[in-house]
């Protein structure tokens, strides 16, 4: 499966009432709301957070070919950065941004409309915990092996190339920082096996 078993967890904590869901934020750039919902509310809203991360990879792919297509008809873009490279790439991480929160938030839209509001909340600690705990071993290792290939790629392939483009350390950053992320995430889930599930 594209979409790992356990992700929806990360988004749902156990309380004495039932469960607190942390919704996406429908304007993307501020504090997610949470919501108090039952069992069966969960049910459903876990399947529709799982639905939106397919939306995700959907969204991603065209996504990945805007700047692409830029850098096509471009390419003295990618040869000598300037302050047009720049502002390319950051329009794309907004955009990008923007389009996996509505993937996310809108499945979830209408299932939101009526529940009641807490202020309690999930911190993104907290999350990557619960998503490390309700994932299996072998999709947080194939991910993280995943996100450090795809580093050490693009270091060697900036290494390699004569003038060193820092957009290429900036992509390298990335995925070594996911890649850490799930490497942790891995960690966590192997102290704390009996909490899968």
């Amino acid at each position: 499966m594209l979409v790992p078993k356990g992700v929806e967890e990360a988004l749902f904590k156990r309380v004495v009432d039932g469960w607190i869901f942390s919704a996406p934020n429908p304007w993307t750039f501020g504090r997610r709301h949470s919501y108090l919902v039952n069992d069966a509310q969960k049910a459903e809203l876990g399947m529709r957070v799982r639905r939106g991360r397919y939306f995700r990879i959907v969204a991603l792919i065209p996504m990945f070919g805007l700047p692409l297509a830029a850098f096509l008809v471009a390419p003295s873009l990618l040869r000598a950065p300037s302050i047009t490279t720049w502002v390319v790439f950051a329009l794309f991480v907004v955009v990008a941004s923007i389009a996996m929160n509505l993937c996310d938030y809108l499945p979830l839209r209408r299932l939101l409309v009526g529940l009641p509001r807490t202020t309690e909340r999930i911190g993104l600690v907290e999350m990557h915990g619960r998503q490390a705990q309700a994932m299996s071993v072998k999709a947080l290792a194939t991910i993280a092996l995943i996100e450090l290939l795809a580093c050490l790629a693009v270091v060697a392939q900036w290494l390699t190339s004569v003038r060193g483009n820092p957009i290429t350390l900036v992509s390298a950053a990335i995925f070594g920082l996911l890649g850490i992320l799930f490497l942790r995430m891995l960690f966590v889930r192997l102290r704390t096996p009996q909490s899968a599930g």
